[in-house]
């Protein structure tokens, strides 16, 4: 009476006062009053082990509710066994929940050893006394395979769960009702108990109603209600609703695009452990988007979506993308392409492309074109249109098979036809150059617009090529159009070809500044055609022959002849400034200024001969690949002579690196060796090989 108000006001602290005299008497019931009120914390500080004791003795006499509290109270406790044993005493007697829960821990082997015979015994038992989550249980297993599978059964059960106001049950017929078990299928009905299930808070409704809302497959597409439905779920901490609220925010989807926002739903979905959100906040992290750009947190959950029995194939690849560029990892062609293969196994088709990649340029192991071929096969029948525009290629350049420009067309096709610009570039410079079809400038052009339009540099390049060269008509100010589009994502070729047109004044006022400005960018790359023209910027606009000299020297490393000759020819005013150039540029490591040190040093002009001092700058330079050295050192070596004592093993060393360039001297020299069997046996055979 004073624990409820019932015709005296309320008050628990009475409750308990007379509670414990009739407890002190051995009262079951007062006993389990007392019980809850411990588990409760209601008037008392809350105690489990008081709890416990009190429940104890009412259930030692046979209380029903007194032992269902008990073995609860022992299940928290995380002792199944005796929970089941106090579950079971108070089922005896017929309390519905506690059949309920014995039927639970038989089915799921908790406490004893899964029996699933029993667990239907005890549901059923507890399901014909009207107790909603016993019928709920009942239905699942007649749903599942347990009991024979029936769905009429389960339709049944579900629908005596439901009207008691089992969510789970409600959301369940949704699903019978949609995939038609054990009635008609009724999409419209399903809808009905999903928004019956869902508007009761059941978070797996919720989502799955924004689902439905999202793909408009059975009930009009409406990303409004679908963010609506995702985000109630997502309050609920919903993992499948959190991804796909990320995914929206990711992607544009129905919202305004907000990385920031995506970043934040993927988070919370990562740290539940979903590999997929994993991936995708790893992502946001490795292209900084919503997030401040870090390798480091990439590769963090990445490494997370991948430890794990089923590994998430696209955090494989990403590790794998990380691992060959070396991005906040050690790069290691090793680990990248066993990544690459580990989500390659699983079907994934970037990474299938990727090895092929590999295959093909030597990457990892072994140039294998083979391989590369069969990679690239299975990636591209997965319709990755990468990895077809790179079947092309391997047709194209006849590489691991017989060059076939029709099945090149074919597969570059099938790439474009998928958005694929670099392929529909492919095509164009295919029409272009009359590779495998007639020579045609129109198509060659449609197909370099294509790409253009996606932005692809190398096509708005070839563009400006066709413009400036003007094989169907010449239009410069069109061509720098397209050459400054490509220049701006960092093309060289378009750099440098801006530069010359400013540094020539053709068909544009000649501007030295903007010359210089395009022509560092290309240079900056390594484009020795730019880095020429810089030098003679310096020397004609400029009149800074030094900085002249210093970019002569960077294009003649790379042997480009305009300047070498550029080199000759500039007129220093003394020797003491020749040399005083060479050593500088030789010393920060420039193979040509190296080998002409060496020149100096040989003939003695403008300093005394020295063969010691040209043997290291010609051995400085040869070691950076330099023919011209390499010949110079195989012929003092050969030769011998002061400071460098003749070695014909050492000559034909030298001699045959220089050789392997294509000079010409230099195979002349070995031939002659083999014949007169200077440092090797005489053979005439490699003698007429070589000559």
């Amino acid at each position: 009476m004073y624990e409820n108000g019932d015709g005296v006001p309320q008050s628990y602290e009475k409750a308990m006062l007379w509670y414990r005299k009739a407890a002190e008497q051995e009262n079951a019931s007062a006993q389990n009053s007392i019980g809850v009120m411990y588990r409760d914390g209601s008037i008392v500080k809350q105690s489990y082990s008081n709890a416990r004791e009190w429940f104890f003795r009412a259930a030692e006499q046979g209380h029903t509710e007194a032992q269902f509290n008990l073995g609860d109270i022992h299940r928290r406790d995380n002792d199944h066994p005796k929970a089941l044993e106090w579950f079971t005493k108070a089922a005896e007697q017929g309390l519905a929940i506690a059949q309920s829960n014995v039927g639970a821990m038989y089915y799921e082997g908790c406490g004893v050893k899964q029996d699933l015979s029993e667990a239907e015994v005890w549901f059923l038992k507890a399901a014909n006394q009207g107790c909603a989550t016993a019928q709920f249980s009942t239905g699942a297993m007649y749903d599942g395979e347990e009991l024979g599978q029936d769905y009429y059964a389960a339709l049944g059960w579900y629908s005596s769960a439901a009207s008691q106001g089992c969510t789970m049950a409600m959301y369940n017929l949704g699903v019978l009702y949609q995939l038609g078990r054990g009635v008609l299928p009724d999409n419209s009905r399903a809808v009905e108990f999903y928004k019956m299930a869902a508007k009761q808070g059941l978070a797996e409704a919720q989502q799955y109603l924004g689902q439905l809302y999202h793909a408009g497959e059975i009930i009009p597409q409406d990303t409004s209600k679908a963010k609506k439905w995702y985000s109630k779920a997502a309050k609920q901490d919903e993992v499948n609703a959190l991804l796909s609220l990320g995914k929206m925010y990711n992607e544009g989807d129905g919202v305004a695009q907000d990385y920031l926002k995506a970043a934040r739903y993927y988070f919370r979905a990562a740290n539940q452990g979903h590999a997929i959100a994993q991936y995708n906040l790893g992502f946001l992290y490795q292209h900084g988007r919503g997030v401040l750009q870090e390798d480091s947190m990439a590769a963090l959950w990445y490494m997370m979506a991948v430890d794990r029995e089923n590994p998430n194939a696209d955090a494989l690849f990403g590790l794998g993308v990380m691992y060959y560029h070396g991005k906040d990892v050690s790069q290691d062609d090793t680990k990248a392409m066993e990544h690459y293969i580990r989500a390659a196994d699983k079907g994934h088709a970037a990474a299938q492309n990727y090895i092929g990649e590999m295959f093909y340029d030597g990457r990892g192991g072994s140039q294998d074109f083979d391989k590369a071929k069969e990679w690239y096969l299975k990636s591209a029948e997965q319709g990755h249109a990468p990895a077809q525009k790179n079947m092309g290629k391997i047709y194209f350049n006849g590489k691991g098979v017989s060059q076939d420009y029709q099945k090149a067309m074919e597969w570059y096709m099938k790439a474009a036809e998928r958005g694929d610009a670099s392929a529909q570039c492919n095509i164009g410079m295919m029409y272009d150059g009359g590779h495998g079809v007639s020579q045609d400038d129109r198509k060659a052009e449609e197909w370099y617009l294509k790409a253009a339009d996606q932005g692809f540099a190398k096509a708005q390049c070839n563009l400006g090529l066709m413009r400036q060269v003007g094989r169907q008509y010449q239009d410069i100010p069109k061509a720098m159009e397209w050459y400054l589009k490509a220049a701006e994502q960092g093309d060289a070729i378009s750099q440098r070809n801006l530069g010359r047109i400013y540094q020539s004044g053709k068909s544009v006022p000649r501007d030295y500044e903007r010359a210089k400005k395009w022509c560092l960018k290309a240079a900056d790359q390594g484009d020795a055609d730019s880095q020429c023209s810089l030098g003679e910027i310096y020397l004609n606009y400029l009149e800074d022959e030094q900085g002249a000299y210093d970019w002569f020297v960077k294009a003649a490393d790379q042997g480009y002849m305009r300047a070498q000759w550029n080199i000759k020819n500039m007129g220093f005013d003394s020797d003491d400034q020749t040399m005083k150039c060479y050593l500088k540029a030789a010393e920060q490591g420039h193979a040509y200024a190296q080998f002409e040190l060496g020149n100096i040093y040989r003939n003695g002009y403008p300093v005394p001969e020295d063969n010691k001092e040209a043997l290291g700058w010609y051995l400085k330079a040869a070691e950076q690949g330099l023919a011209d050295a390499q010949f110079n050192l195989g012929e003092m070596y050969r030769n011998g002579g002061q400071d460098v004592p003749q070695d014909y093993r050492k000559a034909m060393e030298w001699f045959l690196k220089a050789a392997e360039q294509g000079r010409a001297d230099a195979q002349f020299c070995l031939g002659d060796m083999y014949r007169n069997s200077q440092g090797v046996p005489r053979d005439y055979h490699k003698a007429m090989e070589w000559f």
